[in-house]
């Protein structure tokens, strides 16, 4: 959201004022506006491959539109999140419960402007290959069909796995 944006700009400002090295902030210079982007493009893109529908006009509550996507209980408060992120974006509005498209997002290629910020940002490759791990699979993340912090941390998930397995085990206890 812009407000999240402008919070972070102005920490960043502070930390520039107060010495911080204005060589590495200029290397990502543009980015968190290009995050907002890549940010509600992903959004749309779960919410569309889990049947949600952006026709002009379209209204729903909050349980409306979980139970007609299959979102999983346990993330009822980061849907209400993601919806309000598209009424700052302009896409949507909120009348108490209800939700209206007011503005159809255009369909965004994200993954390909993943790949693209990547490159006009390389001091930021670690973060948009996370970022874009986890967005990627927020349609899954939302239906309960993928544990978000597996995407976080991809390597505690092998760890565990190898752990679990006859040989780790068996290796273990020899």
């Amino acid at each position: 959201s812009r407000t999240t944006a402008s919070k972070l700009m102005a920490g960043v400002a502070k930390e520039l004022e107060a010495g911080g090295d204005v060589t590495e902030a200029a290397g990502y210079e543009g980015l968190l506006d290009e995050l907002e982007t890549l940010s509600r493009e992903y959004v749309v893109e779960a919410f569309r491959e889990l049947g949600g529908n952006f026709m002009i006009g379209h209204s729903f509550s909050t349980s409306e539109f979980k139970q007609r996507l299959g979102i999983a209980e346990p993330h009822s408060a980061f849907l209400r999140r993601l919806l309000g992120m598209l009424a700052e974006d302009g896409i949507l509005s909120r009348q108490g419960e209800t939700w209206t498209v007011v503005f159809p997002p255009g369909v965004g290629a994200p993954a390909e402007r993943c790949r693209k910020l990547t490159a006009r940002f390389p001091r930021a490759e670690s973060e948009l290959i996370m970022f874009e791990r986890c967005a990627s699979r927020l349609a899954a993340v939302l239906r309960g069909r993928c544990n978000p912090l597996e995407l976080l941390f991809p390597a505690a998930s092998a760890i565990t796995a190898a752990t679990r397995s006859p040989c780790a085990a068996a290796k273990m206890s020899a």
